[in-house]
């Protein structure tokens, strides 16, 4: 079997991809499709979950789009009509103010341009609509394949191919990490989660599951930065399936692990500022993978604040929710905050204490309200 793509899994893909589709069915659980929403599942695959999908929202409108020709080609074959079918990224999708839902299960590590692909979902919704996002988290999401891939590496000839290997997955070690990227792009994040799971499976069963995705990133040539022949993949191929195999306990039986993201967003009131087609990561931004500082976060009393700035159940001012306010609540909030950063909390007739804000983080939250 060729696993340098997807397109050339395609045709097993159904057989091999049992995990993704039950994590997949926790997101519809969280999601809460209804009769007649309308549904965008990016990265659909051989469309098992949009039939699943089609099958909770009955004449609402669901669409699959995947960038693999050969997956796309898949979902035609086995779905009934009434579902759509396209050929396209999430980074080259261009739907505007369509769906209610935005579903992606297991493909979102896989995005190269997030900026742009986040951008492109929170297009796709309609105003109040909600997003869900399912997908292998931390750089060790499964620590079974990454051990399995160290071990290759002992033998020589794996160790001077993989060398060269540039990772294709997208990587955030924290749920707060995950909310951050799509609250950036004007979504309110309600649930981001980093759910554990743990599975039995036979030897062959493991190695298959490393076949339904993992080892497409390892068996393309073009995520190594030089050149590497197939014999070399090949050799790969056979070092992680036999360290897959030693895995197993005295019962024949391998103790899978997974580390998966569980996101779901509302789509804010106001428009971020959008990225240019095809356009690369600032040069600020620093690597795609690095971890950023959490937002300042400050305690208030629960005053009028407005929706999406006051969490309830922490009691804290989130200042990174700030920039999607539209104008009308901004200035309906700025007397709150002048009062806040130039009188304290004496002019409320609170001590001192009663706002945790840091002199120092008053002229820096002064900054982000002039500058949002």
């Amino acid at each position: 079997m060729d696993f340098q793509s997807f397109s050339s899994l395609s045709k097993h893909y159904q057989s091999v991809s049992r995990l993704q589709r039950a994590a997949g069915a926790a997101l519809l659980d969280l999601l809460d499709v209804r009769p007649g929403e309308s549904v965008l599942d990016v990265g659909c695959g051989v469309g098992d979950l949009a039939r699943r999908i089609k099958s909770l929202s009955g004449a609402g409108r669901v669409c699959g789009i995947d960038p693999s020709e050969g997956m796309i080609a898949e979902c035609l074959r086995l779905s009934p009509e009434g579902l759509e079918f396209a050929e396209a990224s999430a980074e080259t999708m261009s739907y505007n103010d369509e769906f209610d839902i935005v579903f992606c299960n297991s493909a979102f590590n896989w995005i190269e341009n997030i900026e742009l692909a986040v951008s492109n979902m929170r297009d796709a919704l309609k105003a109040h609509g909600r997003l869900g996002v399912q997908a292998p988290a931390t750089s060790r999401c499964s620590p079974n394949f990454s051990a399995a891939v160290g071990e290759s590496a002992r033998d020589p000839v794996v160790r001077d191919a993989i060398s060269n290997f540039r990772s294709p997955w997208f990587w955030r070690e924290t749920p707060e990490q995950y909310a951050e990227v799509f609250g950036r792009a004007g979504f309110r994040v309600r649930h981001s989660e980093i759910r554990h799971f743990e599975t039995q499976h036979t030897r062959e069963e493991v190695f298959r599951i490393f076949c339904s995705g993992a080892i497409i990133g390892y068996m393309n040539p073009d995520c190594y930065s030089g050149s590497v022949s197939e014999e070399h993949l090949r050799i790969f191929q056979e070092r992680v399936k036999l360290a897959l195999y030693h895995q197993a306990d005295d019962s024949g039986l391998v103790k899978l692990i997974f580390h998966r993201i569980f996101l779901v967003a509302d789509k804010a009131w106001a428009t971020p500022a959008r990225l240019p087609a095809g356009s690369a990561r600032p040069p600020s931004a620093g690597p795609a993978n690095a971890a950023r500082s959490p937002p300042l976060r400050i305690a208030v009393p629960h005053l009028f604040i407005p929706r999406g700035i006051w969490n309830a159940e922490s009691q804290i001012i989130d200042t990174s929710a700030i920039q999607t306010l539209n104008l009308f609540s901004l200035i309906l909030f700025a007397p709150v905050l002048f009062i806040l950063l130039h009188s304290g909390p004496s002019s409320f007739g609170l001590p001192p204490s009663s706002f945790g804000l840091r002199p120092s983080a008053r002229i820096s939250l002064a900054s982000l309200i002039m500058n949002s």
